[in-house]
């Protein structure tokens, strides 16, 4: 059996955690800012600040403010580790009818741009383009920047502000369109980059370790040090559970996984008319 979406553990809550979450959803849906993040912040301080609770209502309030901007339609964000499928399960929710929001493609159109193409060029040299097109070498990029941290987090404070004002326009376009059902944001770096604020509800889209190693191997040719590099360059897998509503386990068929996606879009798109 292929079973359905399952609402991750964290976001079940527990105790005053749990509670917390729904008064802060509450907050967050009913009181001007000024307010909310006051009243936010006297929660918070109610919990331990190294409970991994604190993740979870923090996200909720995010998502609980993008859900003011288009209530009646979700923004669907796609969370895992490297080679879990998240490009796998955005495809499928495409099919569906979903706008995909691919961080990825913006990303490589980002690095073309001449203002960045410039800040390359200043703080690498000629050598991250290729001699031939005099496109950027993304890989010559991405070999400076996975060995080093700073050179990454300088990288990014180019990157992720131009990436997101691309996403952002391409959600507004989207529902524009009456027929949009949804969007899906399709991004590796959804939560550290505070992509997230962008989306309604986060999924988790699940596979082993092994698992997902096999298929960068497979598709990317990567090797097992380049993969673990990327990934610990990522937060790890257990904060980005705990920021999840929904869980998908892509470990087994191609049609396995098409159903339990259809089950998420029915759900998320046509609750009413879910019976799952």
């Amino acid at each position: 059996m292929c079973g359905k979406p399952k609402p991750c553990g964290a976001a079940r809550g527990f105790g005053v955690a749990r509670a917390s979450a729904i008064v802060l959803w509450n907050i967050a849906r009913t009181k001007p800012d000024h307010e909310a993040n006051e009243s936010i912040r006297l929660i918070l301080v109610g919990i331990p600040s190294d409970s991994v609770y604190i993740t979870l209502l923090r996200g909720l309030r995010v998502r609980a403010s993008a859900m003011t901007s288009n209530p009646k339609k979700p923004v669907i964000g796609l969370i895992g580790g490297i080679g879990a499928g998240k490009s796998t399960v955005a495809a499928m929710l495409a099919e569906e009818g979903c706008v995909v929001v691919d961080a990825d493609r913006i990303g490589h159109e980002v690095l073309e741009q001449e203002d960045v193409r410039a800040w390359l060029s200043d703080r690498w040299g000629e050598g991250v383009f290729d001699k031939e097109t005099q496109r950027v070498n993304r890989r010559a990029v991405a070999d400076i920047v996975f060995r080093d941290p700073a050179q990454l987090d300088a990288l990014n404070k180019i990157m992720h502000p131009r990436i997101r004002r691309r996403m952002e326009e391409a959600i507004s376009q989207a529902w524009k369109r009456q027929e949009t059902p949804a969007v899906v944001i399709d991004a590796a770096v959804l939560v550290e980059a505070g992509w997230d604020e962008l989306c309604t509800h986060l999924v988790l889209v699940e596979s082993s370790e092994q698992q997902r190693f096999q298929r960068v191997n497979a598709s990317r040719g990567w090797t097992r040090d380049a993969w673990t590099g990327r990934e610990k360059s990522q937060i790890c897998l257990d904060k980005k559970r705990l920021r999840c509503e929904y869980t998908i386990v892509n470990s087994s068929s191609a049609s396995c996984l098409r159903e339990r996606v259809r089950k998420l879009y029915r759900h998320l798109v046509h609750p009413a008319d879910c019976s799952d």
